[in-house]
């Protein structure tokens, strides 16, 4: 294909609004110039397809428990769905259209395996901030990311096909929640799958990170981190309160903790966390929400109907502890946990030669980033919100290497291993 049929087709694709992430642009500069045009006209599509993607905003029409039909509440998201459907279509028509190849399953295995080798690798940075491999990329490595568009290709229009399959059954009358379910799906594994192709394909020129060259990546990231500490509050606040109802019966008692857990319940729902929630966790939220409502309402002194929800509602919080396989999450806490080993080995190193100012600054910086972790493990969430309450300009040595070695020693627990560089017992220790 030569450059004026590229930059016909790149014209059909209305993206000239787009602007790419600047390590992109940066990745794009490691290309030979010829092949410049279609790569950066994928980029940009890819970027323009992310932004409608997460213009999908259910919240309008996941606010109550009603049980509307899937047609009605189409009419106010259809739009925006079909708007980010049609630009998913488009980048898969523009990769069969500017990047026309063959696929072997077995060629593209080898590519990834190729691919994470070279990127466990340390690469050196140029004066733009990106690893370079080369200065620039040959015919290899252009054809290894055109097999790897091919493979994500797929993926994606297998996506599209299913999500279509379910979009066609809003019309025998399912309920919306069972729509809104699907189009959270869509919404989230595109978004994965094509983040996954924006960086897979800069990965084939350049050794670069994900938060680098996938829009939005850190968005994401900053809304599980506060999605899960929002969990986290809200089930600690219930588990509470479910402890001190199990040990009591009185009516007016009885009303008093369902009183307490429905306030709970709509500060939540008020929260920034409960917004990026899947509709389908959404539903069981706004579900507990009406039994707790029916209930005082009822002033009924069977206390079976409470209890009954109140398990409920503890099952539910288990289960939205699953927010931790997010992958944007286990790659950000594996980088947290290092960052947090650094800070305790610093205040170690700090406290054995009794620089005590640089020992509370380090300890401070690690509680700090353990509190990004909340939700993540419970033993070390209960000792980070006592020491959060210490005021450590006011602790001498003797209590700072207290607090380091609990740390530490419950941060080891979580993780069932210990600091790849075992952090030296300081001096003080023991005394």
């Amino acid at each position: 294909m030569n450059f004026d049929d590229q930059s016909h087709a790149c014209s059909l694709l209305g993206h000239a609004d787009i602007v790419l992430p600047a390590p992109i642009r940066q990745v794009l500069t490691l290309l030979p110039e010829h092949e410049r045009p279609r790569f950066d006209s994928l980029f940009a599509t890819s970027v323009h397809a992310l932004q409608d993607l997460s213009d999908l905003d259910l919240s309008s029409v996941a606010q109550h428990n009603t049980e509307e039909k899937a047609h009605e509440a189409w009419e106010l998201m259809g739009p925006a769905v079909d708007a980010a459907f049609g630009r998913v279509k488009s980048l898969v028509q523009l990769v069969r259209t500017l990047f026309p190849e063959s696929v072997d399953k077995d060629e593209v295995s080898a590519a990834l395996e190729a691919l994470d080798a070279a990127n466990a690798t340390q690469g050196l940075r140029n004066s733009t901030g990106i690893r370079r491999r080369m200065d620039e990329a040959d015919e290899s490595d252009i054809q290894e990311a055109v097999r790897l568009l091919h493979s994500m290709r797929a993926s994606i229009e297998d996506e599209l096909a299913l999500f279509e399959k379910h979009r066609r059954q809003t019309q025998v009358g399912v309920d919306r929640w069972f729509l809104m379910d699907h189009v959270d799906h869509f919404q989230a594994r595109m978004s994965g799958s094509i983040g996954e192709l924006i960086f897979l394909t800069a990965r084939s020129f350049a050794d670069v990170r994900k938060s680098e060259v996938v829009p939005f990546y850190s968005d994401d990231l900053e809304g599980a981190i506060v999605l899960r500490q929002t969990i986290s509050v809200l089930r600690d606040n219930v588990m509470f309160i479910a402890h001190a109802l199990s040990r009591a019966d009185e009516h007016p008692f009885l009303l008093d903790c369902a009183r307490r857990v429905l306030r709970e319940i709509e500060q939540f729902r008020s929260s920034p966390g409960y917004a990026p929630m899947r509709a389908a966790d959404k539903r069981m939220v706004l579900r507990i929400r009406s039994e707790l409502m029916e209930y005082l309402d009822s002033q009924s002194h069977d206390e079976g109907p409470l209890r009954k929800t109140m398990a409920s509602l503890v099952t539910l919080l288990e289960l939205l502890r699953g927010v931790n396989m997010r992958e944007v999450l286990r790659v950000n806490d594996e980088k947290t946990v290092i960052q947090v080993e650094s800070r305790l080995q610093a205040a170690d190193r700090a406290l054995a030669e009794y620089r005590i100012r640089e020992a509370r600054s380090a300890l401070s910086g690690a509680l700090r980033l353990i509190a990004r972790m909340r939700g993540k493990y419970e033993q070390l969430d209960s000792v980070a919100n006592l020491l959060q309450h210490v005021d450590f300009s006011a602790c001498d040595a003797y209590e700072l290497e207290a607090g380091r070695q609990w740390l530490f020693s419950l941060l080891s627990a979580c993780q069932h291993t210990t600091s790849e560089k075992p952090i030296t017992r300081s001096p003080l220790a023991g005394r």
